[in-house]
């Protein structure tokens, strides 16, 4: 039937948590499913082992399972050539990169992103995400998930469905299937003569069924069953009541009343037996009723755990045409439940509309999302839990950043019984071409190896191949591309790095390869970095290309080092998918090597290299951190800003606790707004009960460096080491700025410099190590205060080089290093300290 206000309404409503036990995974034990739920997700760069997939195993996409041999269904990747194409040459509408600087950061949980009902369509129907629940609508009927917190073991379902209903001993005839319509915020089931409605809302759904009985003979019975793991029995405290439980938490299914037009009211027997509840409306009240008849039961969810949910792993990609960078993350419904949430903000702040790329009650999880600049289309890719057989997949959702809509989602790379798939990736193109395309890069497990994959994805959804390119008895892990293709008109490839582990001798190396814009091969795949024995690499990130000075193009993976006790990051610079150089950053940046540097991601601006990461502080919590970089002679880091702290994560590795997946990035520059130095940032944040998503607008506004650093000193007073950057080009007549940072406040120093190299420790009587060699010259009549700040700075004239038989000229060719020198204080006696030193070699 088509239902009009209603001959008979039974309603149920699912409602806000009515008490909760609150854990602090920071704090959890080892037996909690907060610390087995990170416990047994194994790390990116281990292999993967035979986990047994548990109620507290929350993450079972991250687990290998038992597979039979078999041949996957890549074809060998094509070969080509690089090839240009244009850059998008529509005027820029949005803001400037000075109004950006001056806006409000982005906050990605501005507005509660659970203050609003989600609907999502998905091939088993339509998805409803509320703020204390989730909800399936489709031609079977209605599944209900309560949220009882995301340290809940795993879902809950209670799946309902209209079995039979009589009048009078005689029955409806229902339709075996349901006819499902929407109208805002109401679903239909039309079953035929009984129509079923859910009216949903922020905190609670209401159940109805419609059928024409007033004034009718006999009773009138429903019978629905209720399936659930949930045990249900007669409640307690209120007779005519049921209650749900489990060991998180349940429903308690009220007492039923019907009301009819006139405001009559009466009970309504209710019954239950196994899955099986009943409910009759007694045939005197149908008989005397006038009007609409209203049975009214009352379902509440009941919690031992709200909290209210993490949020992780995050990923950011930028549209030129909006503006507007996208943030995707995983949003914890239950310990097998991941769903994954969008929010797309313009670049001054403005939240422009946030989206559900899943949220039914299958498990997504690794996210990364790419931008095709000229369709003004996001590619939202993660793996997932197939329904079909139990395999790892690989799925994504094209979203539209103009409209705020999401297409049907795509299977991308398909698991069988013979192998699984792993951590997507997705690298976009920012060009003003209408043929470009993404690529998605994964993993791909067999029984005896892991191998990576790729495939392009048009703008529309369409499919390539599935593309290898590598194999043999390798265990290949942690691929990884990079945002885009770079400058469309300079370079216009993606690089691709991973971790490979030879399975026969445990030898690791670092191992990349470079794809044209089309997706065929042109450089690799090949070793970039073997390690010497016994050591291992994860947490793999690799940068776009740029082309500086002359240079091929040039880029960078980063990795951590994780061998010891203590992590390093490494970056290797990389031309045609070769090394040409590999630095510690932390050495580079004059940084603590004692304190773990994880997790670290690239990016770029037209002239910068930007590294990500997060370093665990004293207390043992880990900060988040951004370095920008320029190039320097093709192959060093010649570090323009330092250590920028953008936030705190308020956690630790503490078992039950990870940070999350480092501080992604996503700049204007690879979206294909050229000019711009503007980043965003985000990572995640413990906030007592939960993680959430923060984020940071980054402005890469230091100067042009050539100069770039090197030697290792001792900490000052302030427990920093003293840093040093150069600013200005090569030449021998422009002016050069040095800048000192991380100095004792209010003492004073000045600047020198030599033709040579040294490294001597404690100098007369310094804390320090002195770095620079040959004739030094000092800059004495320059001696200044270090202010409050702890700052000096200097412009240096290359004519006039501080020598000490008088200043010399720079001639090109030469190498030329600068140092300062502060006073300082240890334990309250006097003395000195360095900074580190810079180099530059003159043009």
């Amino acid at each position: 039937m088509t239902s009009t206000p209603l001959a008979l309404f039974v309603s149920a409503l699912f409602i806000a948590p009515a008490f909760a036990q609150d854990l602090d995974p920071r704090t959890a034990s080892a037996g909690s499913p907060a610390a087995q739920a990170r416990a047994n997700a194994p790390e990116e760069g281990g292999d993967l082992g035979a986990l047994e997939v548990t109620e507290s195993t929350p993450r079972p996409g991250r687990v290998k399972r038992t597979l039979l041999p078999g041949v996957d269904d890549a074809l060998p990747a094509p070969r080509g050539e690089v090839f240009f194409q244009p850059r998008d040459t529509e005027p820029f509408t949005g803001r400037s990169d000075a109004e950006v600087a001056a806006a409000p950061p982005i906050d990605p949980l501005a507005v509660d992103p659970h203050s609003v009902l989600y609907f999502t369509e998905h091939a088993d129907g339509t998805w409803v995400r509320g703020r204390t629940y989730k909800a399936r609508v489709n031609e079977d009927g209605f599944r209900y998930i309560p949220f009882l917190g995301s340290s809940a073991p795993r879902n809950w379902p209670v799946d309902f469905r209209l079995e039979s209903a009589e009048l009078g001993g005689e029955p409806l005839m229902l339709t075996e299937n349901a006819t499902v319509e929407r109208s805002g915020d109401r679903f239909v089931l039309d079953r035929g003569p009984v129509d079923v409605l859910y009216d949903v809302t922020l905190e609670s759904v209401e159940q109805s069924f419609a059928v024409d009985v007033a004034g009718a003979a006999g009773d009138l019975v429903l019978e629905l069953s209720v399936v659930s793991d949930l045990e249900g029995s007669a409640h307690t405290a209120s007779p005519g009541a049921f209650r749900f439980s489990g060991p998180s938490g349940g429903l308690d299914y009220g007492t039923a009343v019907v009301f009819d037009g006139a405001g009559r009211s009466a009970s309504v027997p209710a019954t239950l037996e196994g899955d099986r509840l009943q409910l009759t409306v007694p045939a005197a009240f149908l008989a005397a009723a006038s009007g609409p008849i209203l049975v009214d039961p009352v379902l509440t969810s009941f919690a031992v755990d709200t909290v209210t949910g993490d949020q992780r792993d995050i990923d950011i990609a930028y549209d030129r045409t909006g503006d507007a960078f996208t943030y995707v993350y995983e949003d914890t419904f239950s310990g097998t439940d991941n769903d994954i949430y969008s929010r797309t903000f313009d670049s001054g702040g403005t939240l422009l509309f946030g989206v559900y790329i899943d949220s039914s009650d299958e498990d997504w999880i690794d996210p990364s999302v790419a931008n095709l600049n000229l369709a003004n289309k996001n590619l939202v890719v993660a793996s997932r839990i197939s329904a079909l057989n139990g395999s790892s997949e690989i799925v994504g959702r094209i979203m539209d950043v103009t409209a705020g809509t999401v297409d049907p989602e795509i299977v991308i790379g398909e698991g069988t019984a013979s192998w699984d798939n792993f951590r997507p990736d997705v690298g976009g193109n920012s060009s003003g071409a209408l043929a470009t395309v993404f690529l998605v890069v994964w993993e791909r497990a067999f029984t005896a190896d892991t191998q990576p994959r790729y495939r392009v994805v048009f703008a529309d959804g369409t499919l390539g191949n599935i593309q290898f390119f590598d194999n043999g008895n390798f265990t290949r892990t942690g691929v990884v591309i990079s945002e885009s293709t770079g400058d469309p008109a300079t370079v216009n490839v993606w690089n691709v790095a991973y971790r490979s582990r030879d399975n026969s001798t445990g030898a690791v190396s670092l191992r990349g390869l470079q794809i044209n814009a089309g997706g065929a091969i042109v450089n690799g795949p090949a070793n970039i970095v073997t390690l010497p024995s016994g050591q291992d690499l994860n947490e793999v990130d690799v940068s776009e290309a740029l082309s500086l000075d002359g240079y091929a193009p040039t880029y960078v993976i980063s990795y951590d080092e994780y061998s010891t006790p203590i992590e390093d990051t490494y970056l290797v610079f990389c031309r045609n998918n070769q090394r040409v150089n590999t630095i510690s950053l932390q050495e580079s940046e004059h940084a603590e090597l004692a304190r773990q540097q994880v997790e670290a991601r690239l990016s770029t601006t037209a002239e910068d290299f930007m590294v990500t990461y997060l370093e665990e502080q004293p207390s043992g919590i880990y900060d988040a951190f951004i370095t920008t970089f320029d190039l320097a002679e093709g192959a060093f880091a010649a570090i323009s800003e330092r250590r920028t702290r953008l936030g705190s994560t308020d956690t630790s590795y503490a078992l039950g606790a990870t940070p999350g997946e480092g501080v992604p990035l996503a700049s204007r520059f690879s979206g294909g707004f050229y000019t711009s130095r503007i980043s965003a940032t985000a990572w995640v944040n413990f906030n007592t009960n939960d993680l959430d998503a923060l984020s940071a607008t980054h402005i890469a506004d230091a100067g042009f460096s050539q100069g770039f650093q090197y030697c290792y000193g001792n900490p000052n007073s302030t427990g920093d080491r003293g840093f040093l950057s150069m600013f200005g080009d090569r030449s021998t007549t422009a002016t050069k700025f040095l800048e000192a940072s991380a100095l004792p406040p209010n003492t004073f120093g000045y600047f020198f410099c030599g033709p040579g190299f040294s490294n001597v420790a404690g100098p007369g009587g310094s804390q320090g190590v002195l770095c620079v060699g040959g004739a030094i010259g000092r800059y004495s009549n320059a001696v200044a205060s270090t202010g409050a700040n702890g700052r000096l700075a200097l412009a240096i004239n290359p004519t006039m080089l501080a020598q000490p038989n008088g200043p010399v000229a720079a001639m090109a060719g030469q190498l030329w290093q600068f140092q300062c020198w502060h006073r300082d204080s240890a334990g309250g006696s006097a003395t000195s300290n360095f900074t580190n030193a810079v180099t530059t070699l003159f043009r």
